[in-house]
């Protein structure tokens, strides 16, 4: 099976129990391909991968979508990639098309293929979206403050897909995993997915109308390892790990 999942609140989240359990699990196995998903760069990812207690995934999807590579090597996988930086305009110009905009604030994180700021006044969110659109991008817009600028087409989702498709993985043998709205797109792929304990209510509600959702009241790594016991990915694929 793939486990594609967030990382905050989620594969790093719950209690040290079902924290150990899982990467114990997912250390031990040979046929669970994990994807680590998230929307930091991934200059900020790498450091909080180094601890040898957490299981390596074979592969990241940082950047909110916009970047993915090898999770050992940390080498772009192409011609994903690629494909992706094409449909970027560039940072300077999202930031000169943007910069009139006094209520939009530059966060100066490292991103790549991405631009990320903070919004003071939800008003301007059709303006900016205007702006991106005839640029050639997208916008996700979280937390009533945040806004990804990303090259059109590319979320989280759509990125997991490709990495998928590239892999020639079934979607039958896919589960996504998440408790932020921001995630909304991984469980918008078609894959069985599990909502964790303790999960953003907007993502709860605008799920609800999408098949093949466990909703799980433990937080974190319990609702990972409730997930694969649900959809019986555990005893399908570990039985001889």
């Amino acid at each position: 099976m793939v486990l594609a999942t967030d990382i905050d609140g989620t594969f790093f989240g719950g209690t040290s129990l079902h924290k150990q359990q899982l990467y114990e699990l997912l250390a031990s196995s040979t046929n669970i391909t994990i994807v680590f998903v998230t929307g930091h760069g991934l200059e900020e990812t790498i450091p909080v991968l180094t601890d040898p207690f957490i299981p390596g995934a074979q592969f990241i999807i940082s950047d909110a979508g916009a970047t993915i590579v090898d999770g050992y090597s940390f080498k772009p996988v192409e011609p994903l990639q690629q494909d992706i930086e094409n449909k970027w305009p560039g940072s300077s110009k999202v930031k000169e098309c943007l910069k009139d905009l006094v209520d939009l604030k530059y966060r100066e994180v490292p991103q790549q293929r991405r631009c990320s700021f903070f919004l003071e006044n939800e008003t301007m969110l059709k303006e900016i979206e205007s702006r991106m659109n005839q640029l050639g991008c997208d916008i996700i817009y979280s937390g009533h403050k945040c806004i990804d600028v990303l090259p059109k087409m590319v979320n989280k989702g759509r990125t997991l897909v490709k990495l998928l498709d590239h892999l020639q993985v079934k979607s039958g043998d896919v589960m996504v995993a998440a408790g932020n709205v921001n995630n909304l797109s991984l469980f918008q792929c078609g894959y069985k997915g599990v909502i964790v304990g303790d999960a953003d209510e907007a993502l709860v509600e605008t799920t609800k109308a999408i098949k093949d959702i466990y909703r799980t009241q433990f937080p974190g790594a319990g609702g990972i390892i409730m997930g694969m016991e649900y959809f019986g990915f555990i005893s399908r694929f570990s039985k001889n790990r």
